[in-house]
């Protein structure tokens, strides 16, 4: 949920809707770097898997290869917000 990004949304759904473009839209918060990762995954076993518990994943790049294995032809918005905090403690992400 986004309030008060109205232009934000309507430019994720302008990337959203065009074929055949990978598009990156960054969130995290300043809370530390295991909750973010829980938090992410959550979300992503959430979105990929409905209804499925218990996944958790030890690192960000295994989240990403969960997405990568699962995603299949689907279209994705992850939204990553300060993504500069992330980098700091997560060299994946530089």
């Amino acid at each position: 949920m986004f309030i008060g990004r109205e232009r934000e949304l309507a430019s994720l759904k302008e990337f959203y809707e065009k074929d055949g473009q990978e598009d990156y839209f960054y969130t995290a918060t300043k809370v530390g770097k295991n909750r973010n990762l829980e938090l992410f995954s959550k979300q992503v076993v959430d979105l990929l898997m409905p209804g499925v518990e218990n996944i958790s994943f030890h690192t960000t790049e295994a989240v990403f290869d969960f997405i990568d294995k699962n995603i299949g032809d689907e279209k994705l918005v992850l939204v990553i917000d300060e993504l500069p905090y992330w980098a700091e403690s997560l060299p994946c992400l530089t």
